[in-house]
């Protein structure tokens, strides 16, 4: 979200996006629902969010998505275990877990939740918090 809207750490997120970034395919439907639900809310206009969303839609199509899959669920149904995630903090914690342990290069956790980075360490993620 912070990506799209201004809000505290976004500084800390656009230039993120100057190197190859990647995501969860939930992140498609996450935050979308974000920007709707804050245009229901009137902080934008309607307009002004499907503007965000088609915006989404195009960073997406330019990282690595990491898709839903039962490695990915297994995994975070492992995690909700272990820690006291919420269910998309879970996915999204195991693409990333996934990600790191396939690639070539590091991999590094960036959020806005610090008990999240927490977990992401508490796993042997490297991780950011641009709260």
């Amino acid at each position: 979200m912070k990506r799209y809207i201004r809000e505290a750490g976004g500084d800390k997120v656009r230039p993120l996006f100057r190197r190859r970034v990647a995501a969860s395919a939930i992140s498609g439907i996450e935050v979308p629902a974000a920007i709707w639900r804050r245009a229901r809310e009137g902080d934008l206009s309607e307009a002004r969010a499907h503007d965000l969303v088609k915006k989404v839609v195009e960073d997406l199509a330019e990282m690595i998505v990491v898709e839903m899959r039962r490695s990915v669920t297994e995994l975070a149904r492992e995690l909700v275990e272990r820690h006291p995630l919420r269910a998309y903090d879970a996915v999204q914690l195991a693409c990333a877990l996934l990600l790191a342990e396939r690639a070539a290069t590091a991999v590094t956790f960036i959020c806005a939740d610090h008990r999240l980075c927490d977990v992401a360490v508490a796993e042997q993620l490297r991780s950011t918090n641009i709260g």
